[in-house]
């Protein structure tokens, strides 16, 4: 049993020299990380997080709570069985690239993968599957903006494939699967917020859900979701799409 990241930066202690702290230029590449954590370690208690044993062992952590972090680089890395396959704070300049993260989330609020107050972000060619029991992409976080999802699959988790909070600016989701997900496919807000080319089905919630915000929503197929297949709130253009 352990309770630490199998890769880790720490930005979170602030020292007398903000350099010291910053991560920058950092590429993790070309890796297998298996964490191990048997299947037992799951809940689906909200309240349980903080008294799971394996709740911080996480695969990748990298974590700034000053915002310092610049250009991570994480591509060809397989991530499974953590408590949360990759988590990234307070950083400018994320690309995950051709990375696959599956098998993890024991507990709420873990996910496979989790971006918090980010910028510049570029996810394309990557897999974020049968998170445990959170989403397979998760974004949260006041001021994060300028971010992009491209050509990837968000299929088999036990909450939403992806779920994008607090407002972020500049998003766009293109081209991307979200299939048998416990949840909406597409969970979103933004502005301005470009949904295009994606495929949402058979989904327990919604295909496409957006929330608020303002965008476009075109040219997507939304078919076989449990709760509609576009449920679109905000101020969006809604064209071009296939639905049943």
């Amino acid at each position: 049993m352990y309770d630490y990241p199998l890769v880790t930066g720490d930005g979170t202690k602030q020292p007398v020299d903000m350099t010291a702290k910053s991560l920058a230029d950092m590429t993790v590449e070309n890796l297998v990380l298996d964490g191990r954590i048997p299947l037992s370690a799951r809940t689906t208690d909200p309240h349980a997080t903080a008294n799971n044993p394996y709740a911080d062992a996480m695969g990748i952590l990298l974590a700034s709570s000053t915002g310092s972090f610049r250009n991570i680089l994480i591509k060809n890395v397989e991530v499974l069985h953590t408590s949360m396959g990759i988590h990234v704070k307070g950083t400018t300049g994320v690309t995950l690239d051709g990375v696959n993260v599956h098998h993890n989330g024991i507990a709420f609020w873990l996910h496979n993968v989790y971006l918090r107050r980010c910028q510049n972000v570029m996810i394309v060619r990557s897999r974020m599957n049968d998170s445990l029991v959170g989403t397979g992409l998760h974004i949260a976080g006041a001021g994060s903006r300028n971010i992009t999802i491209a050509d990837s699959d968000f299929s088999g988790n036990d909450s939403s494939g992806m779920n994008i909070q607090d407002l972020p600016t500049n998003v766009t989701i293109r081209n991307s699967r979200m299939t048998g997900n416990d949840g909406d496919g597409i969970s979103a807000v933004g502005t301005p917020l470009v949904i295009t080319g994606d495929q949402a089905r058979n989904n327990t919630g919604s295909g496409i859900h957006t929330w608020t915000g303002a965008g476009r929503v075109e040219g997507n197929t939304a078919t076989g979701n449990d709760d509609g297949d576009l449920d679109i709130h905000g101020d969006f253009t809604v064209s071009g799409n296939t639905v049943p």
